[in-house]
């Protein structure tokens, strides 16, 4: 269950935000970068044929972001009437398509930054497929809370277990409510539906400060010693509540994304990194 802690001196930039904004789909901001994903490809291709999985972009990026949560707690963080509160875990959430993508569900994976890209890409493989098959408990009750309840009633319903949740700090797990259930950042490959650039939307009440939409890989120009060659390019487009991540803190987010994904060895746990070495 993850926990949260008070923050200890917000800054007053960030106080403001709060103050003026009310909910995060009216102070969403938005960034896109490109990441050469020469050096990557290969690493993928490396990683895939030593544990036998099918680590993607997605998954690559989802452990980028885990580790930059701990690395700038800040931006794991929720906001309430309270004040500022830090999540003690950098858990990030994969946006999964069901029934043939006229559904989406999410699928938190706790403590990201602390499993290796095999460990998330079976984690992921394990929900997802539980959700689509139906047997994924906190998704599978949502979905059937949500079909034929008419929207008035469906807005009463969410606005209750919110303002319980939220406002009255109850504990309604046992009843299927997960106390966090999006964690401190969300990744989702729209670049499979065949977008060049998409941007997601904020989630009112989600408590999540970032998303990541994860774009097709495509061939595109890059400048590389001054010369102008063929690359393949990942295109990242961030959407941010910015009550919690100002211009400053996004921008180190975003520079860590590219940091991360031009070194993709970075994102190999310590321990995977020594065996890497000595297998050579």
């Amino acid at each position: 269950m993850t926990g949260f802690s008070r923050m200890p001196d917000p800054a007053p930039v960030r106080s403001f935000a709060a103050a003026i904004w009310r909910a995060p789909d009216n102070a969403a901001v938005h960034a896109m970068i490109d990441v050469d994903y020469t050096a990557a490809a290969d690493f993928l291709a490396r990683c895939n044929a030593r544990n036998g999985v099918k680590v993607t972009p997605t998954h690559l990026v989802g452990r980028a972001m885990a580790l930059l949560l701990r690395e700038f707690p800040e931006g794991n963080a929720k906001v309430d009437w309270r004040g500022f509160w830090l999540r003690e875990s950098a858990d990030v959430s994969f946006v999964v398509s069901t029934e043939n993508g006229r559904n989406l569900a999410q699928a938190k994976i706790d403590a990201t930054d602390k499993l290796t890209l095999a460990e998330i890409e079976r984690q992921l493989r394990g929900r997802a497929t539980a959700i689509r098959n139906g047997d994924d408990g906190q998704n599978a009750a949502f979905a059937r809370r949500m079909r034929g309840t008419p929207l008035w009633l469906a807005r009463l319903l969410i606005g209750a277990t919110l303002f319980a949740t939220r406002r009255l700090g109850l504990n309604l797990t046992r009843h299927g409510v997960p106390r966090d259930p999006w964690g401190g950042a969300v990744v989702t490959a729209v670049g499979t539906l065949g977008y060049e650039t998409a941007f997601t939307t904020t989630i009112p009440k989600s408590d999540c400060a970032m998303y990541v939409a994860v774009m097709a890989v495509r061939e595109m120009p890059w400048i590389v010693d001054g010369a102008v060659v063929p690359r393949p390019v990942l295109r990242l487009c961030c959407t941010a509540d910015h009550r919690m991540i100002d211009g400053h803190l996004g921008s180190q987010y975003l520079a860590g994304l590219k940091r991360y994904l031009s070194a993709p060895e970075t994102l190999l746990t310590a321990e995977e990194a020594e065996k890497w070495s000595a297998e050579g």
